[in-house]
């Protein structure tokens, strides 16, 4: 009797079109992104919501042609299903700057900004605004769909693409893992390397070991990590350098600057001389034109902070 009642019931199928594996819970949520988590759960447990004819949990991954069945009508708009979005008028303030003030670039794929050093890129339980936040009002209020597809650390300034879209993100976040986007960063060093150029290369991972939370390098396990770069001006003791990631591990570059017995003026996380800001800048981002069919080419202006140095060239 259960299954009949089920198959009279009207159905709402979502055919998944993402090339990367997604969270089911989170999959739901770009189609339905103010319903609780607990309704989810609630709804999955009772097979109201089914992948593929089966009964999966939240965490199950959803690919390219899955079918995820809804019955029609469980997401109502009783209060107790609908989050409640509130937005901190600085979440607001924020969301007019990145469509203006901070906008570099915008096409319908998707936007990149000037992101200002200071301004973390998703939230957490320290963090009182974020990029994050303020996609999510614009999502809200204008029927977008930006979406992060990358990070730069909360200090660090520079170009950061959001993508316009679920299919513009899946495309951007398989660029960024087929190594089809180039990024090129500039710091200012505490010191002047022995080589003016060169390539680091190592394995590292996360130690909590200390106050903070840094990375250091392994001699088992960890990550590769893999710098390019090189020094364009130095003086008294500071050196302006160029990063060409070809990998992009929490914290590279600050690690490697380390390890160079360099590290970035500001960054005293990993022993940078103390200064208002960490002088570390995404200063451009070229994309392959196998991504869209055109090379883009992004770049941002360094920031006040770093004339501040009287530099001369190498």
């Amino acid at each position: 009797m259960g299954l009949f009642f089920i198959s009279k019931m009207q159905l709402d199928n979502i055919i998944v079109k993402s090339h990367e594996p997604v969270r089911l819970d989170r999959y739901i949520r770009r189609f339905y992104p103010n319903i609780t988590q607990g309704v989810i759960e609630k709804s999955l447990r009772n097979e109201q919501i089914k992948l593929n004819g089966k009964k999966v949990k939240s965490s199950a991954r959803v690919i390219d042609d899955d079918v995820i069945t809804i019955v029609a009508g469980i997401f109502g708009k009783d209060e107790d299903v609908i989050e409640k979005k509130i937005f901190s008028q600085n979440a607001i303030s924020l969301a007019g700057k990145l469509l203006s003030d901070y906008l570099l670039f915008s096409n319908e794929d998707f936007i990149a900004i000037n992101k200002p050093a200071g301004l973390a890129v998703q939230g957490g339980s320290k963090i009182s605004l974020s990029i994050d936040e303020s996609l999510a009002y614009i999502n809200s209020t204008q029927n977008a769909s930006y979406k992060l597809v990358h990070r730069l650390d909360k200090d660090t300034s520079g170009v950061l693409l959001i993508a316009n879209g679920f299919d513009s993100a899946a495309k951007l976040g398989k660029a960024f893992h087929d190594h089809l986007m180039a990024k090129c960063y500039i710091a200012l060093l505490s010191g002047v390397p022995k080589e003016l150029n060169g390539t680091i290369e190592n394995n590292i991972g996360k130690d909590r070991s200390g106050i903070f939370e840094i990375v250091r390098e392994l001699e088992s396990g960890g990550k590769l990590a893999k710098t390019n770069y090189k020094i364009l001006k130095y003086n008294k003791g500071v050196s302006l350098v160029e990063f060409q990631p070809e990998t992009g591990r929490m914290h590279q570059l600050r690690f490697h600057a380390k390890f160079l017995g360099c590290p970035i003026i500001g960054d005293v996380k990993y022993g940078g001389k103390p200064h208002s800001n960490m002088l570390l800048h995404a200063q451009k981002l070229t994309i392959s034109k196998d991504v869209f069919g055109k090379e883009i080419i992004i770049k941002s202006k360094l920031p006040d902070a770093f004339d501040e140095f009287d530099l001369k060239n190498n």
